[in-house]
C-alpha cells in the first residue's frame, strides 16, 4: 500500500507539501485546538483532549521500544518514489537504528535525534483523538477531521509506518478512549449517587 499511496501523492506538489506540513505540525495543531476549546470555554473537551493525547503518547513511546522497524518507505518504495519527496522522508531514522544495532559506541547528539518509533503509529492515534475530542462543535469537528485525515495520508510516507502500525495506533486510541468514557461514566454515577445524601445531610 505504501508505494501506490506515495505515487498517488507524490503527482501533486500540493498534496506533497500538505501532507508533510499536516504530519509534522501535530503537536501545533493540537495546541491550537486547546486553545480554542479554551477560548469557546469547553474546558471539559480541553482536558479530555490533552489526557488521552499523554497517556496515549506514552503508550505509544514503551510500545515502540520493542517493535524496532527500518520502514516502509525504505522496504517497498523504489528510487523514482522517493525522489517525489525529500530525501528523509520515512527513512530519517535509519541511520540511527542501524547504528543502534550494530554494537559501536554511540555518540549521542540530542539536536539531531530522530524518532525510532514505528509500531504503533502514534500519528494514527492522534488523529483519531483530535476527531473524538472535536465531536460537540460542529466546525471544530470539520477541521479536526480534515486535519486527521490528511495526516493519516502523510503517515506511511513521512513517518515510514506499515498498515499495521495505524491499525494498531488507531486501536490503541480507541482503547483509551473508551476506558476515559467509562471512568466518567462511573464518576458521574457516583456524583448522582451521592446527591441525595448531601442534600439530606444540608437539611
Amino acid at each position: 500500500h505504501c508505494p501506490g499511496l506515495a505515487n498517488l501523492i507524490g503527482y501533486s506538489y500540493f498534496l506533497t507539501h500538505f501532507t508533510q506540513y499536516t504530519y509534522s505540525l501535530l503537536i501545533i495543531v493540537i495546541i491550537m485546538i486547546a486553545l480554542e476549546m479554551i477560548i469557546a470555554k469547553d474546558l471539559a473537551r480541553c482536558q479530555e483532549l490533552f489526557k488521552l493525547y499523554l497517556h496515549t503518547a506514552l503508550t505509544a513511546i514503551v510500545l515502540a521500544c520493542f517493535f524496532p522497524s527500518r520502514g516502509a518507505m525504505d522496504r517497498y518504495a523504489d528510487a523514482p518514489t522517493r525522489l517525489k519527496f525529500d530525501p528523509d522522508s520515512g527513512t530519517a531514522f535509519i541511520k540511527q537504528l542501524l547504528e543502534l544495532r550494530s554494537g559501536d559506541p554511540l555518540v549521542v547528539d540530542p539536536i539531531h535525534l530522530s524518532g525510532l518509533a514505528e509500531f504503533p503509529s502514534f500519528h494514527t492515534a492522534a488523529a483519531v483523538i483530535i476527531v473524538y475530542a472535536c465531536r460537540s462543535n460542529l466546525i471544530r469537528m470539520a477541521f479536526g477531521s480534515a486535519f486527521a485525515a490528511d495526516m493519516i495520508a502523510g503517515t506511511p510516507i513521512y513517518g515510514g509506518h506499515y498498515l499495521v502500525d495505524l491499525i494498531s495506533g488507531a486501536f490503541l486510541a480507541m482503547t483509551f478512549i473508551i476506558v476515559w468514557h467509562r471512568l466518567n461514566a462511573t464518576r458521574r454515577s457516583r456524583e448522582m449517587a451521592l446527591k441525595p445524601a448531601i442534600c439530606f445531610k444540608s437539611d
